[in-house]
């Protein structure tokens, strides 16, 4: 993947969002394939290339990245 490309937004549930190079296709299967585990820890690629973890139970939603569109804010 190259730097910078950005193909989905994940928004925890504090209200923190990541613009990530992953898809939508791969965090699902991500999200899926740990759903039955304690501590459902998933891998993404941000937006510079560094793979950060993140806990599946934290996250609010993820969509897909379309530039210019404004992330709603979750209260």
């Amino acid at each position: 993947m190259a730097d910078n490309e950005k193909n989905a937004v994940i928004i925890l549930d504090s209200g923190k969002h990541f613009n990530v190079q992953s898809t939508i296709k791969e965090i699902e299967g991500a999200v899926e394939a740990k759903a039955m585990v304690p501590l459902p820890v998933i891998k993404v690629v941000d937006e510079s290339g560094r793979e950060i973890w993140i806990n599946a139970n934290h996250i609010a939603v993820f969509h897909e990245y379309v530039s210019g569109r404004p992330l709603v804010a979750f209260a």
